[in-house]
Order: structure tokens, then C-alpha cells, then sequence
């Protein structure tokens, strides 16, 4: 039967401008200084500082035409160098250097999260993650095998890619081939079983072409906690034509493959401020801790993702000072996950006798199986100019984008109780099976955008910008009819439980 029909469609425009101003005084004593020398010599000096691997001096992202010190907007970079001399294999890792921003959600009655879970400023701020700043999709681990560098924008961020969260936006910038050969590999153990290999080539082939190759694999368990495991692949091949030339293609694909048994969290039995939930569980707070390596999962727990990335860019530069670059990008994410909860209320609570060692709580699976898709064509001009005796870094480029989710509707995983003192992960549910019941969205975005930096004086800028978003999305689901609880609906007249039936 049918089960999807178009829900009615939505439209949405969105106007973002900002404004910021950025003034430099030069010291008294620096320019007094200067004048002197220049006084009593006339050669020509010029100092400048190395640049350095931990802190870089330019945005990667073309929109940021002037140097970090230069941009009136509060802005992190995390060096590739950082990030290998941490250890940071991921992006939830490699945000530790960034103040203000939290990558731990725990959640509540019984939910928790999978992947990097950014809370920037105390708000959500996991939908605004961008890869070479085009969106990036999903619920998943980011590795940090292909980064060259880790951009963090603090406060609004709507005018430089569009809707994101209110409290900033983060972008991982992709390692590209160089016009240098080498070879970077390296080898990690630790702890848990922390086993980490990674592989980055770089070959320069003729005067122009260079092929680039990142390989990656891990496999540990998280310290501390028992059955809690993470596993990840990641292949990265880029080639680039035209180096060195005003003409330049890359080609770049990135594959990752990751096999992770999920952590659905201990009770907090024990810990400092527990109440037990009524008067008949009591007990609970004299009883003492969990041991909190147990895990109140089970056999069946996974959490599998899938995502593969195909981006084709373009550059032109039509004179020294402008440059035109295209960019077109097909991603897909998948992931599909089973994940034990625990649900510690009065009501979850069963007493077989009084001791609490007997005691059991009620388990849930949170389930989630998702296809995320984008195609993306995006076009940016730079160029340096004066009007006058006033210059200007200007950044304008326009962007077509298709996003498109389908949420597998899957049949309800059963789960037995778990002692709340001795856990028996040891059961096998069984895995998710799809009932037909899916949702299914999309969403269309054309944007237009323009920045300007202008340099009024040596010691005084001033920075502005315009964007327009015009945003179309249609939506549709089906439910399985005959369940029970909040959201469940009735069977029509001779169709069979279970069967999908349109709801929206």
C-alpha cells in the first residue's frame, strides 16, 4: 500500500547581516622607535615572527578573507600540529582546546546521544558542524585522520553558512594533496586497549599534479566501563591538478565505517544529592554505589555508521588579486543503533524481596536507523581592490543545496529487567527490523552572500556582511498502526497490526 503522501509545503526566507569593526593602535614607543632608526639609517628593515604551527594566522574558509588577529569575530583555530600532539582523534577531542565549548550530553529518563554531542555556550550546537564549510550530516563520530585545521566561530554564525544554531558553528577543513611529496604514518596503544594506526601520503606526480592518500583504523574500549567499545575505517583519497598554476581541480572522497557498542549509561544510586523516587524504594539511599564499570546493555547493543563523501572543487584565479572557486559535494550518512537505557522511577522498580540486591529496574531500547543525504553546488568570489585610498577584501558566492533524511521505521525491541546490583548484559534481543513505517523529509536551500573588509587606515577596519537564504522543505511519515501509548493510532477496517498507515 501507499504509505507516504506529500505533507503541504513550506517556504521560508531568511535575511542575515552583521557588522564589526576592528582597530589596531600601534604603540607610541614602537612608532618612536621606527622613526629614529629610519633617521639614522636608510636601509630598510623588516622583522616578522615565524609563523607557527599551534596558532594559525588564516581562516581556511574563503569567506574569512583577513587573518584571524584581523577578524571581528571571535574565532579559534586548531592546528593540524595541536591536534596530533594531543592525541585528538576526533572532534569532540580536539574541542577541549576551545573555552566555553562542552562535548558531553548524559540526557535523561533513560535517552542519551551517540556521536559528537557540541554544546557551545550551553546551547546544542551539533547541527552547525561543517566540513569545508558546506553543512555536514549526522549523528556520528567525527575522525580527525583527514583535518588539516579545526575552525570555532563563537556567537551567531548565520550569515556565513546560512541556519545554524544561535551560539556559533564549527569547521573541520579537509586535508588537500601538496606540492610536496612525503609520507607521515604513526601507530598508537594505550590504555583500554587503545589501538590507532593512521597513514598520510603525499606524492607529487610532474610539475603540477599531486595525489594524496589518508588511511585510518582504531579499535578501544572506553577505560573504566565494561562491553563499552569503539571501532573505526577511514579511507580519504584526494588527487589535484594545476598546482602551482591559475588553474587548479581537486578531487577528493572520504570513506568511514565505524562498529561502536553504545553506552546507555549507571544509575545514580549512591552519588551525592540521590533521592530515591518514593518512600517504598527507601532503601536505595542507604544502599551504596553501582560498581560502575557494570553496563546495563546487553549483547545486542550496537551502534553502526556509514558515511562516504565525494566533493569535486574548482579554482580560477582570473587575476593576482581574484579568484573564483567552485565546489560541488555529494555526502550520505547512515547509522542504525540499538542502545539500553535504564528507567529509574518509583513505577520501573521491582521488589521481589527487601534487599536490594534482588532488586530490578526496567530496561528500554532507544532505537534509531537513518539515511542522511546532500548534493551541494557552491560557487565563491574573492578579491582584493581600493576604492580610493580605501581597500577591500570582498568574499560573494552563491549556494544550491538538497537535503534529504529517511527515518527506517523499525518494530519495538522488547528488553527484560536488569538487577540494579549485579547487571546481566548477557541476553540478545535481537537487532532492529524495519515495519515499513518511515519518514521522510527534504529540504531545498538557495543562498546569496557577500562580505566586505574594508581597510580604512593601517590601524583601522571595517568588516560587513549580507546573506539570503531561501529555504523549501516537504515532509511525510507513515506510523504502524495497532501499538500502544502516547502517538499510537488504530488500524483502519482489514488492515493487519503493524501495517504502516499515513499520518502526516
Amino acid at each position: 500500500m501507499e504509505n507516504n503522501r506529500n505533507f503541504p509545503a513550506r517556504q521560508f526566507h531568511s535575511l542575515t547581516f552583521f557588522a564589526g569593526l576592528c582597530i589596531g593602535i600601534t604603540p607610541v614607543a614602537q612608532a618612536l622607535a621606527a622613526e629614529g632608526q629610519a633617521n639614522a639609517d636608510d636601509t630598510l628593515v623588516v622583522e616578522a615572527s615565524t609563523p607557527s604551527l599551534y596558532a594559525p594566522q588564516q581562516s581556511a574558509d574563503p569567506k574569512f578573507s583577513r587573518p584571524v588577529a584581523d577578524t571581528t569575530r571571535t574565532m579559534t583555530v586548531i592546528s593540524e600540529q595541536v591536534i596530533k600532539d594531543q592525541g585528538a582523534t576526533n572532534l569532540t577531542d580536539a574541542l577541549k582546546n576551545v573555552p566555553g565549548v562542552g562535548a558531553f550530553f548524559a540526557g535523561e529518563n533513560g535517552n542519551s546521544t551517540t556521536g559528537d554531542a557540541i554544546y557551545m555556550r550551553g546551547a546544542d550546537t551539533s547541527n552547525s558542524i561543517y566540513i569545508d564549510g558546506i553543512r555536514d550530516i549526522g549523528s556520528v563520530s567525527r575522525d580527525t585522520f583527514n583535518t588539516e585545521q579545526v575552525e570555532v566561530i563563537k556567537g551567531p554564525s548565520g550569515t556565513d553558512y546560512g541556519r545554524s544554531a544561535p551560539t556559533g558553528s564549527i569547521n573541520m577543513i579537509s586535508k588537500q594533496p601538496r606540492n610536496d611529496s612525503g609520507i607521515d604514518a604513526s601507530a598508537s596503544i594505550g590504555s583500554a586497549w587503545f589501538r590507532r594506526g593512521t597513514l598520510d601520503v603525499n606524492q607529487v606526480i610532474g610539475d603540477t599534479t599531486a595525489v594524496r592518500l589518508n588511511v585510518m583504523g582504531e579499535k578501544t574500549h572506553d577505560a573504566g566501563r565494561d562491553k563499552v567499545k569503539n571501532e573505526r575505517y577511514g579511507v580519504a583519497p584526494s588527487v589535484a591538478f594545476g598546482l602551482g598554476t591559475a588553474n587548479r581541480l581537486y578531487l577528493n572522497y572520504l570513506h568511514v565505517t565505524q562498529h561502536n557498542t553504545p553506552d546507555g549509561g549507571i544509575p545514580t544510586i549512591g552519588l551525592p544529592g540521590y533521592s530515591a523516587p518514593s518512600a517504598g524504594t527507601a532503601a536505595l539511599n542507604h544502599s551504596g554505589k553501582v560498581d560502575t564499570h557494570h553496563f546495563y546493555g546487553t549483547d545486542s547493543d550496537y551502534d553502526d555508521s556509514t558515511t562516504d563523501t565525494a566533493t569535486m572543487r574548482f579554482e580560477h584565479d582570473i587575476n593576482d588579486n581574484t579568484t573564483i572557486r567552485n565546489t560541488t559535494r555529494w555526502s550520505r550518512v547512515k547509522q542504525d543503533y540499538l542502545m539500553t537505557a535504564i528507567m529509574g522511577g518509583a513505577s520501573n522498580i521491582t521488589q521481589p524481596t527487601s534487599d536490594v540486591n534482588s532488586w530490578t529496574w526496567s530496561r528500554t531500547a532507544n532505537t534509531k536507523d537513518v539515511s542522511n543525504k546532500i548534493l551541494t553546488n557552491q560557487t565563491n568570489l574573492t578579491s582584493t581592490f581600493y576604492t580610493g585610498s580605501i581597500g577591500h577584501d570582498v568574499s560573494t558566492g552563491v549556494e544550491f543545496t538538497r537535503e534529504t533524511q529517511t527515518n527506517y521505521g523499525v518494530n519495538p525491541v522488547t528488553l527484560p529487567a536488569v538487577n540494579i546490583y549485579h547487571p546481566d548484559s548477557s541476553i540478545h534481543p535481537g537487532g532492529l527490523t524495519r515495519n515499513g513505517a518511515n519518514a521522510n523529509g527534504q529540504t531545498d536551500t538557495f543562498a546569496i552572500y557577500a562580505f566586505d573588509t574594508l581597510q580604512i587606515t593601517r590601524d583601522f577596519e571595517l568588516n560587513g556582511g549580507i546573506r539570503l537564504d531561501n529555504y523549501h522543505t516537504e515532509y511525510d511519515s507513515a506510523t504502524a498502526c495497532g501499538g500502544s501509548g502516547r502517538g499510537a493510532i488504530t488500524c483502519p477496517a482489514g488492515v493487519a497490526k503493524g501495517s504502516p498507515v499515513t499520518t502526516v
